[in-house]
């Protein structure tokens, strides 16, 4: 079955006093493209994150938005140089007992010197919280996939509609060959009259000249292809894997076919048919750039 690439789908996932949102659609796109946007927390997960979501989808634009409502566990830890504080120690023990202390100038100033305890801080959140925003990129993934299959089905019923109209004028087309070369023959007869009475071609001049005609202007060829990749395309739509490209092949195959057809076929009735066909394969040219 068709999938669409139009996907929409969010998910909040609780975790301690916080939760964590994701928003995510999906939209056409030749291949696939995911777009993230999340709290430098969550950075040590990213590739995580990329890796879930290429696993449920394959093809598309995603955009992913991220955040984080509430209070975060804290992140910061106090780091201290145990070496230089001793020496440290060792000259402010040295300056006390040389009474060199003031209310300017404390011990305190250089145990607390940033050089010795400074605070870091560590914006990468645990375990805990990865597997939080696995589970919701999961659950937006889970809502993205089922509004892409629900839009496949319109895609692949309206596609199919339009498969049996490009089925029926091929058919019309089918039907319209003998004709196409007795309305040779009879135009021939007519110039050739108009030209010159007295020089015309026996009949079996006449049949030979239109045999050799109708082998050029001859479209069952093209006919018979085009049935095939009719066939084909009904084939693949109903596949159980990304179809988009192969379809997209298919048009262009059936367009080329049409062309060829609509310069072989010169009659009014031919053109019409091949110009309403050719309406159609585009109308289907333009639902298939939105399937996966």
């Amino acid at each position: 079955m068709a999938v669409s690439m139009t996907g929409f789908g969010t998910s909040a996932v609780p975790i301690g006093q916080a939760t964590i949102h994701i928003e995510m659609k999906t939209v056409n796109h030749r291949y696939s493209d995911i777009m993230l946007r999340m709290p430098g927390a969550f950075h040590s997960a990213e590739h995580a994150v990329r890796k879930h979501i290429a696993a449920g989808i394959s093809r598309g634009k995603i955009d992913v938005f991220m955040s984080i409502e509430g209070i975060l566990p804290s992140s910061k830890k106090v780091y201290v140089d145990w070496e230089l504080l001793a020496d440290y120690l060792n000259v402010a023990e040295k300056m006390d007992r040389m009474e060199m202390f003031t209310p300017a100038l404390s011990a305190e100033s250089f145990i607390l010197h940033s050089d010795v305890v400074h605070v870091t801080e560590n914006p990468q959140l645990g375990e805990e919280w990865q597997d939080a925003l696995l589970s919701g990129i999961q659950q937006a993934l889970d809502a993205v996939v089922v509004m892409r299959a629900h839009e496949g089905l319109a895609l692949t019923q309206d596609l199919q509609d339009r498969l049996f109209l490009l089925e029926d004028f091929t058919k019309q087309l089918e039907a319209r060959v003998p004709s196409i070369v007795e309305g040779y023959r009879s135009r021939l007869e007519q110039r050739l009259k108009e030209v010159d009475t007295a020089n015309l071609p026996n009949e079996d001049q006449l049949y030979r000249e239109v045999i050799l005609f109708a082998e050029k202007i001859s479209i069952a060829e093209e006919i018979t292809r085009l049935y095939a990749h009719i066939k084909q395309f009904s084939y693949i739509l109903n596949e159980q894997t990304a179809v988009g490209r192969k379809l997209d092949f298919l048009l262009q195959e059936m367009n080329r076919e049409m062309n060829t057809i609509g310069s072989k076929a010169s009659d009014a009735a031919s053109s019409h048919i091949v110009v309403d066909m050719k309406s159609e394969l585009e109308k289907m040219r333009e639902q298939v750039q939105n399937i996966e």
